[in-house]
């Protein structure tokens, strides 16, 4: 497999070490949450704010180190992302999928990482759940390529994209269709603007759709919905040192990234009632809240659930990372705790900000309180189908029961 990635912009530094990776995403949080406003209003990233990813070097953090990347892994993906959600939960929710879609760009061939990338240091692509929620879509063989028409929902990121990453269905002359991935390009394909959420809004999650579209052979790239082939020999330690995240199921990656967007988000929102507590002055001779020991034990509720919502993560990062470092595929009881642990880790970040919300005072509901986008852009997080609670539960449950024939969403 050819590869294709980039030396990453950053100051001077060719390969930061860990926590210096972290205080490039600190350094950004003031800025983002300065802009996460106006990013609302948009309904996409601001410009600004994707030219400073890109300078920053964090588009780069996990592409492979023998191409000029950072080749870090899941912990400092996930790290970034949660540092990043702390100044806007929509910007850390698309960034990753930016990072993720880097591995995918991996996938194809040397003429297609090339168009993809464009003489730019990193390409930025967009992906859809579409296909896996139900089959989307028909690309019919021609000369040269594929004639694609289909629809695929829940593109994040889509706006501040080049390209866009498709899973569809390929007619084969006998038997089942084959599932083939392809790339579009944004301003080749039509674009419905259906993202009128109440949180995550500057995500951008539309829906897009072509009719008929010549879509060249170099554009194919080789999707992982499908579970490890038995018997196939796991990777070597030097193909896990040199990018640890190629070939890694995206839905053991989404098992820590997703929950880490509502984990940063919410930290956010401990950090702002701290700060509001002290300044607080309750209205008809409350005097400051600061003086109130119910107020007391608001907060400290507050900071156990976001402190469990943590552990439960860093558990979790500590478990992939395992995984990830055997270069196998995750046995069915871990791949089960990886899926119950995102829900349960958004759901403890929900009751936070419920909790910090029922104590902040009415003054937070107002529009211009970063609070309130928090709460929304939370809500919206755990509501993500593969955030959902009851799908979680019912499947990680029947696998740690033991039972026959667990679900796909554990097999890879």
């Amino acid at each position: 497999m050819s590869t294709t990635s980039v030396t990453p912009e950053h100051t001077g530094v060719e390969r930061p070490d860990p926590d210096e990776v972290f205080r490039i995403a600190e350094a950004l949080v003031p800025t983002l949450a300065a802009r996460a406003a106006d990013a609302e209003q948009q309904r996409k990233l601001p410009d600004e704010t994707v030219k400073d990813l890109e300078a920053s070097g964090l588009l780069s953090v996990c592409n492979p180190r023998s191409a000029g990347g950072w080749g870090y892994g899941i912990r400092e993906l996930g790290n970034v992302s949660r540092i990043l959600a702390q100044g806007c939960a929509s910007t850390a929710w698309v960034y990753h999928f930016f990072v993720i879609h880097q591995l995918q760009l991996l996938t194809m061939n040397e003429e297609g990482q090339q168009e993809l990338l464009g003489g730019r240091k990193v390409s930025l692509a967009a992906s859809t759940a579409g296909f896996h929620a139900a089959g989307s879509g028909t690309a019919i063989p021609v000369d040269g390529g594929w004639r694609l028409t289909g629809k695929w929902p829940f593109a994040s990121g889509i706006m501040n994209s080049d390209w866009v990453y498709v899973v569809t269905w390929e007619p084969q002359a006998e038997g089942d269709p084959r599932i083939i991935g392809l790339v579009l390009k944004v301003d080749e394909v039509d674009v419905e603007d259906m993202w009128h959420f109440s949180g995550l809004k500057a995500t951008g999650s539309n829906t897009l759709s072509c009719e008929d579209l010549f879509v060249p052979a170099r554009r194919e790239w080789l999707p992982p919905i499908t579970p490890p082939v038995e018997g196939a020999p796991p990777r070597t330690q030097e193909e896990i040192a040199d990018c640890p995240l190629d070939k890694v199921s995206q839905l053991r990656l989404s098992d820590i990234m997703l929950p880490s967007v509502s984990l940063g988000a919410a930290e956010a929102a401990l950090a702002l009632f701290k700060q509001k507590m002290h300044k607080r002055i309750i209205a008809f001779g409350g005097g400051p809240q600061i003086d109130h020991r119910e107020a007391w034990s608001r907060f400290a509720e507050a900071f156990a659930y976001v402190r469990l919502a943590r552990l439960m993560w860093d558990s979790n990062v500590d478990l992939l990372t395992e995984v990830i470092q055997s270069g196998g595929p995750a046995p069915l009881e871990t791949a089960a705790i990886l899926r119950l642990g995102g829900p349960r880790i958004s759901r403890l970040a929900r009751d936070a900000v419920l909790t910090i919300m029922d104590g902040a005072g009415s003054s937070v509901h107002h529009l211009s309180d970063p609070l309130q986008r928090i709460q929304r852009d939370i809500d919206v997080v755990k509501s993500h189908n593969y955030q959902h609670w009851d799908g979680a539960s019912t499947q990680a449950g029947h696998a740690l029961l033991g039972l026959d024939e667990p679900s796909w969403l554990l097999t890879f």
